[in-house]
């Protein structure tokens, strides 16, 4: 891990507002977490992201309704700005999108991962 890498506070607020439940449930992914897979000490600078991609093993509509619940419960807030995604939500200043492993769940997925 790069000591300067400016996504580690991002992410690190995040995982404590999570708590330990949905941390279990959730894998980070996404441009926040290149930082954190380099190891070559000459590596070019880590550019910050504007947000926080999660990814949550959904199978059924309920599945994500659970974890929107739970989100809330921890101080997450829907973002509900114009061009805001479905899966876009605000935890303090930190954007995080919450993304479900099939696209029926919300019309979309993230296409790094496919559920097997």
């Amino acid at each position: 891990m790069n000591p300067n890498d400016p996504n580690v506070v991002m992410m690190e607020l995040v995982a404590e507002r999570l708590g330990d439940g949905l941390r279990e449930e959730l894998v980070f992914l996404g441009g926040a977490v290149t930082g954190l897979l380099m190891t070559d000490p000459a590596q070019p600078a880590i550019r910050p992201t504007e947000d926080v991609d999660l990814i949550v093993r959904a199978t059924v509509r309920a599945d994500y309704a659970h974890v929107e619940k739970a989100l809330r419960a921890q101080g997450f807030v829907n973002d509900i700005s114009k061009d805001a995604p479905i899966c876009r939500w605000r935890v303090g200043a930190v954007t995080v999108d919450v993304m479900p492993t099939l696209k029926e769940i919300l019309g979309f997925s993230n296409g790094s991962f496919r559920l097997r």
